[in-house]
């Protein structure tokens, strides 16, 4: 009979007020659990602006924007890294080159030529699957104190042409010692 008299007065049971208590706690402590994640905007425009003058018998001038300034590449792209829990990171890599002068895309024209990949990374190392750089471009990269830019050892090796693979399964780890 009392609890008919709570409902018609719009008061609410014991057994009511628990479960809101209980969803809202639940709803309070799902933020805490809650894996840590990053997504990384990154990028670089390598572009500039060259005027000459006193070009010819007319001494005219002109105003260029060359295409390649020799330093580094204009890129974007998106990185990120998921935490799995257990010292597992889910972590993902798109990464675009663009001409600034002409507006158009690197690689053949593709919007993640340079880099477009899927993996997982935890102590043991990292797996990753996708377009990716070639390992034998990484091991290049190393001793080339020019790199990178159209100076590099590695643009003048015709072996090295393309420093990017399709469809690769890489797995890297650190050792120490």
């Amino acid at each position: 009979m009392t609890a008919r008299l709570n409902r018609a007065r719009g008061g609410h049971s014991w057994h009511r007020q628990f479960w809101w208590a209980f969803a809202a706690l639940a709803a309070c402590a799902s933020g805490v659990s809650h894996a840590q994640s990053s997504v990384t905007l990154y990028g670089v425009i390598d572009a500039g602006v060259e005027y000459v003058t006193n070009i010819g018998p007319q001494k005219s001038s002109s105003v260029h924007m060359p295409s390649l300034t020799a330093s580094l590449p204009s890129l974007w792209g998106l990185r990120g890294n998921e935490d799995l829990g257990g010292g597992l990171n889910a972590v993902f890599v798109l990464e675009s080159g663009f001409a600034p002068a002409q507006g158009s895309l690197n690689q053949g024209g593709r919007l993640f030529g340079r880099q477009a990949y899927v993996g997982l990374s935890g102590q043991w190392g990292k797996v990753i699957l996708g377009r990716q750089y070639s390992q034998i471009f990484w091991a290049t990269l190393m001793g080339d104190t020019l790199a990178p830019n159209i100076y590099a050892a590695a643009d003048l090796d015709p072996y090295l042409t393309q420093p990017r693979v399709d469809n690769a399964i890489t797995y890297t780890f650190t050792s120490s010692g």
